[in-house]
Order: structure tokens, then C-alpha cells, then sequence
């Protein structure tokens, strides 16, 4: 019993992240930055909606109505995305923070969940899609980051 408490806990917690990476992608989609990175940012940004929606259903199927909340109960202080005065490579590096823990989030989950299970397939296909993801991101965003280095290193 209490390893399916500490399972439906993290699925709560990645649900938590895939809504903070929703509200990161939509600030990088509008920035000033290179049509590419926009593109993949969008993609993200739908990949997290997806996931999220899954996620919620997942949760929905393995709490306990009695002592387990429904996730609308959990607010989110987001005070990591809505900052208008973020330069682009602040939130492009956030989104890649970001993915990185939302990626360990998911191998902790995997490693807890019987590999013939549904859970263990779906968390399986959203980890492969993230890090792809977080690949072309990075891959894109290297050139903003190394720029910024370079800024830094001047100042």
C-alpha cells in the first residue's frame, strides 16, 4: 500500500511539473528568438498538455478518493515563466532545467511500476518523447546559450 501512495505522489508531482513546463514553453514561444526554436518550443509546449491530460488520468485511476486531493486542488506560485523582463536565454535555460528534472521524475517513476503494465508503457513513450524533446532543444538552444556565455564572460 504504501508503495502505490509514493507512486500516485510522484505522478502527482510530474503532473505539477508537466503544468510549470506548460507555462515555460508558452513564455518561450513569445519571445524574440529564431523561427526553429519558436517551432520546437510549440512542440513542447503541446507535448506537455498531452502529458499533463495523461498524467491526470493516471492519477485519477490509482488514488484513494479518501485521502488523496484532485490535483485542480494543487496551486502553482509560478513566479518561474510570467517575468516579461526574462531574457530569452533565462527562460530557454529554465525549460531545460526544466526537462532534466522532469526526466529524472520519470525514471524514478519507471524503476517503482511493474514493466508489463499500462503505466509503465505510457510513462515509457512520454520519457522517450521528452528527451527527444529536450534534445532539439538543447541542440537549437546552443548557439543562444554559448552567446550568452560569451556575454557573461565579457562583463
Amino acid at each position: 500500500m504504501d508503495e502505490l501512495k509514493d507512486i500516485v505522489k510522484e505522478v502527482a508531482g510530474i503532473w505539477r511539473m508537466h503544468k510549470r513546463q506548460e507555462a515555460l514553453f508558452r513564455a518561450a514561444m513569445a519571445l524574440d528568438t529564431t523561427r526553429p526554436l519558436r517551432v520546437i518550443c510549440g512542440s513542447c509546449y503541446m507535448t506537455s498538455l498531452l502529458f499533463q491530460s495523461e498524467m491526470r488520468q493516471l492519477y485519477e485511476s490509482l488514488k484513494c478518493c479518501l485521502t488523496d486531493g484532485d490535483l485542480s486542488s494543487i496551486l502553482l506560485l509560478d513566479d518561474e515563466a510570467g517575468n516579461s523582463d526574462a531574457d530569452c536565454w533565462m527562460v530557454i535555460s529554465r525549460c531545460l532545467e526544466h526537462d532534466e528534472l522532469l526526466i529524472r521524475m520519470y525514471q524514478s517513476l519507471l524503476a517503482k511500476v511493474d514493466e508489463e503494465s499500462e503505466c509503465w508503457r505510457m510513462c515509457h513513450e512520454h520519457l522517450e518523447k521528452l528527451t527527444g524533446c529536450h534534445d532539439k532543444l538543447a541542440a537549437e538552444s546552443r548557439d543562444l546559450i554559448m552567446e550568452h556565455s560569451s556575454h557573461a564572460s565579457v562583463a
